[in-house]
Order: structure tokens, then sequence, then C-alpha cells
């Protein structure tokens, strides 16, 4: 019986005996000239192999004998150790590179198909993610993990079902693959990467072998029948809706804080979320998974958390083909948000919408915002609705104090800033009233003069002029002032519209009306603020405009005369 003892990198020492002639005489003189070294590198090849450094001059022959076969046996033993590992990672490669005759060749000769990756994908994973279900198939029979998963939480039956692989997703089951396995630590399911990708028939397989339809992920509180309606997957949508999927499901409810720019107000709080499948779909402007769930019994004016029902949402988005569908069939024209802003107003908003931050969508849609806008004047939309509160959209970071989205806002007034004398006479055919003001004072005469003026608002001067000619001819007050004491004419100087200016002091306007901080149509031509706003850019033309008519600059206040004022 001899003793080899091999030091592994670890450099423990490993004793294995074998049969056959006499034993060394010295033992210790055997210990240190028989050991065998080897040296493995993390998935790599074996470097270099050293066994049996030299014998003993004392051994007899027939050690020296039995010493060479052992050499044999050994180095044999280490080349199959690192043979198998050396398999095992070219069948990896092999099945990512999809080559298919390694493939065969490794698996026959027994490579390991379970080992991962360090992230801990397997060979099957990559098989699932090129849907090759004739190399997943040879994996399974080996002996594959079909619950294996990454570091990700990926697992085969997920890469199938994002790969669009039906038939694979079906092996995998079959297999003993789990249906409702988690991809992702927020509850991120299989039937809801499936339904994702629009994946009918691996939707249906997943439900056939027993996946939770209406399962949650914890980060939205999103379902499957959510994704397959934010994506516009009509087919998928009327599967899960006949697997009785929760259409009156919502999606968790959060607040997104937006910078705001007005000084004292650091973030603003918007409502987010409270979402149904139909509103995700109608805010997408998915027409057919909008049908379908309509038609699976979804309520047309449910709304999220803001209040938003299916119209407003999806004329925001400039869906008017879309909301044309849901108004005919049957949604309430006057169904309003929390801020009171109805589908009308928003109609109105969007017809006459100035500028965005974001790139316009590209809109292929027939109906326009004014045919919106008159299908909602004949269903019977209340035409004065007025705003109940600030709308968020006036609190977000690039805020420019515009009161018209503020409580008491109509559509009148809307349409009104842009200019826009045609629409504002189709409102007035439908009984608007032009003089409602909104809770600042705020009128359609003033708005339209230049009250809020922004750069960006896309109106003519010309415009302007004719929806202030038509705000006058309608009775409205020229010299009708704000809380802060802004009228009408100190708008025309704000936006430096000279024609405004002349029109309105020809009318009757008070050339030199003061503001409760003292400011003078002139002052205002002159760039001139209410702190702590910084100045503005003058108006050199419209300053000697208003000079020559006679307006004067005005007094400041101080701070005691504002107060006695205010009482």
């Amino acid at each position: 019986m001899y003793t080899i003892t091999v030091r592994s990198r670890s450099s423990r020492e490993v004793s294995r005996q074998y049969a056959g002639g006499e034993p060394f005489a010295d033992d210790s003189a055997q210990s240190r000239h028989s050991r065998g070294t080897y040296r493995r590198q993390h998935r790599r090849p074996v470097r270099s192999v050293t066994v049996g450094a030299g014998f003993s001059r004392r051994a007899p022959p027939e050690a020296k004998r039995h010493m060479r076969i052992l050499k044999v046996l050994v180095l044999a033993s280490f080349l199959a150790v690192n043979s198998f590992a050396a398999g095992a990672s070219s069948l990896l490669d092999a099945v990512k590179s999809k080559d298919k005759e390694s493939i065969r060749t490794l698996l026959r000769q027994g490579a390991d198909v379970k080992t991962p990756e360090p992230d801990g994908t397997t060979a099957l994973h990559w098989a699932a993610h090129w849907n090759d279900l004739e190399t997943a198939d040879l994996l399974i029979r080996a002996g594959a993990d079909v619950r294996a998963a990454n570091r990700y939480g990926a697992t085969p039956l997920s890469e199938a079902a994002g790969n669009g692989g039906a038939a694979l997703v079906e092996r995998l089951l079959k297999a003993g693959a789990d249906p409702n396995t988690l991809v992702t630590s927020q509850g991120q399911t299989v039937l809801m990467t499936a339904a994702r990708v629009g994946n009918l028939d691996a939707v249906k397989a997943l439900l056939d072998h027993g996946a939770y339809v209406d399962a949650r992920e914890s980060f939205r509180g999103q379902t499957a029948l959510m994704w397959a309606a934010a994506e516009g997957h009509a087919p998928v949508v009327k599967l899960l809706l006949a697997h009785d999927a929760d259409h009156r499901a919502r999606s968790l409810d959060r607040e997104t804080t937006v910078p705001k720019l007005t000084a004292g107000t650091p973030v603003v709080a918007i409502p987010r979320g409270g979402l149904t499948a139909l509103l995700f779909a109608a805010r997408q402007g998915h027409m057919d998974a909008t049908k379908a769930l309509l038609d699976g019994g979804a309520d047309i004016n449910e709304p999220d958390s803001d209040g938003n029902n299916a119209i407003v949402l999806a004329l925001l988005n400039s869906h008017y083909d879309l909301v044309q569908m849901l108004i005919e069939r049957g949604a309430d024209p006057n169904v309003a948000a929390k801020d009171g802003r109805t589908p009308l107003y928003t109609a109105v908003d969007m017809h006459d919408a100035d500028w965005s931050p974001l790139p316009a969508r590209k809109v292929e849609d027939k109906t326009t915002a004014l045919d919106i806008i008159k299908s909602l004047l004949a269903k019977g939309a209340n035409v004065n609705a007025q705003l109940t509160a600030a709308s968020p959209i006036a609190k977000v970071a690039q805020d420019t104090g515009d009161r018209t989205l503020s409580a008491g806002a109509t559509a009148f007034m809307r349409a009104a800033r842009s200019g826009d004398v045609a629409l504002m006479k189709l409102l007035l055919e439908n009984k608007a009233d032009p003089k409602l003001a909104n809770k600042n004072g705020l009128t359609a005469l003033s708005v339209a003069a230049g009250l809020n003026w922004a750069d960006k608002i896309k109106s003519t001067e010309a415009e302007a002029l004719e929806a202030v000619k038509l705000c006058t001819e309608l009775g409205l007050d020229l010299n009708a002032a704000m809380d802060n004491g802004d009228a009408a004419l100190h708008g025309a100087a704000l936006r430096g519209a000279d024609s405004i200016v002349k029109f309105l002091v020809e009318k009757g306007a008070q050339l030199n009306a003061e503001t409760k901080t003292g400011l003078t149509p002139l002052d205002v031509a002159m760039g001139k603020v209410a702190p702590p706003a910084p100045p503005r850019d003058p108006h050199p033309t419209t300053v000697a405009l208003i000079k020559e008519l006679g307006g004067k600059p005005g007094e400041p206040k101080k701070p005691e005369e504002k107060k006695a004022e205010q009482k």
C-alpha cells in the first residue's frame, strides 16, 4: 500500500492509498519526493501539474514502477476534474453562440448543464433567451434546472415569456417551471412579462398552468391586465378578462414632488397613480384595448387619483379619435377632476396649447381638438364650468403664474388668453358667460390684453387685439382690476402691445391706474415689477406711446400703506 499526498491551492493535503508492492523504507522521504501539486485558475484550464518530483535512491525497483503508474493515475484524475469544469464552461459558451454541434458533443461528454455564470445565468437561460426550443429540450433532458434564477431574478421561463417563445414556455411549464415565479424583487411575475410583450400563447399557457391573473407588483401595484392595456395588446386584454382579471384594480397612489420656481415653495406634490387598465389604455391611445375593456365592463367615467377620467387623459395626450369614441359610447362630458377641470376645458386648453417642454407627439388622428369641443358641446357640456382649485399643471417647474389655471377660470377665459376669437364665438353661441372672472378677479378682457403674458403664448398681437375688441363689445369693464390691482391696460403694457394700449385708452381705460404696489402701466412697460420678482425687459415703443398719451410713473407704496389698503 503506497500513499501519495497532493497539495492543492488551499494548501490542504489529501492522502490517497494505492495497493501493490512494499512501502518506502522512509515514509518522510516518500512524502517529500512524491508530493504532487497543481494550480487551477477560476474557469480556466490547468496551467501546470507536477506529480512525483523524484524518487529516493533507496526505493526498490517495484516502488519506482508503481510510482510511474501513480503519476499517470493522479494526472488523469486532475485532468478529469478540470475537463469536467471546462466542459460546463464550454457548454455555456456554445449555447450563447448557438453552436448546435458543440452543444450536442458536450452533452454527450457529460458537461454539467447546471453550472451557472457568475451572475447565476445558466445555459438554459441562454437557450430561452434565444427562443431555442431544440437546445432547451436537450438541456432539460440532461437535467437542467428549469427554476434556476440569476441574481436579477430572471428564470428560463421569464426569458421565454419575454421573447415570444410560447412553445418554449409550454415546454418549461411541463418540465416543472413555476408559473407564479417572481421575476423581480418588486414582485413582477412571468404573466406580467408575457402580457407586456403581447405573447398571447404564452399568456394562455401560463393561465392554463395556474398563473395568478391578478397578481400585483409592489412598486406601482400594477397587474398583468394593466401591462397589456398600457401596451395596447387587445387580444391579451380579452384573454385576461375571460379569466376574470379585475378591471377595477388600481395602481398604487403616489405623490410626485416637482421643483417649483416660485420663491418660498421648493417643491410641489402632484398626485400620481390610481390608474385602472382602462385609464392606462386611454392615456396611451390604444383604441382596441380601450374598447375591449369597455366591452368587458370597465366604467367609462372612472377617474384616477387626481380625478381625471379616460377622456381627459386621452385629451392631454392628443388621442382625439379615441376621445371621440368615448363620447359616442356615452362618457359623461361634465365629469370634473378634483381641480374642476372638465373635458371641455381640457379640450380648449389642448386646442390653444401654447408650449410644452416635451417634444410634440406626431398626431395622426383624423379628429381634432376643435371637433372634440363641438362634440362635447353637442352632448351637453357645461360651457360655464369653472375650475375649483389651482390645477396641478400650474404648479410644476415651468411655473409662470398663469392665473387662467386657478380657481374660477373658464373655457372662455382660456380661449381669450390665446386670442382665439373663432373659438370664443363658438362658446358664446353655446351660452358662455364672458363676464365670469376667476377668484383673483382676472377677466377674459384682462387676459386677452396681456395679463399673465408669456413669450411662449402663440397668439399674435393682431389676434389678441381682436379678442380684446370682442370682449369690449360684450360689455366687459375696461378698468376691472384683480385683487393685486392689475387691470387690462397693465396687461397690454406687460406684453408691449402698442395697438392694444392705444385701443384701451381710446375706449376709456384709466391710463395711470396703480396696482397695490404702486405700479402704473408706464412702470410695467418700463420693466418694473412687484418684488421679489426680478425686473422684466422694457418695451421702449410702449413706454414712448404711454408717455405720449399722458401716462406717468406711480408712487411705490410703503409697507404700512400696503397693509392699510389690504385692511
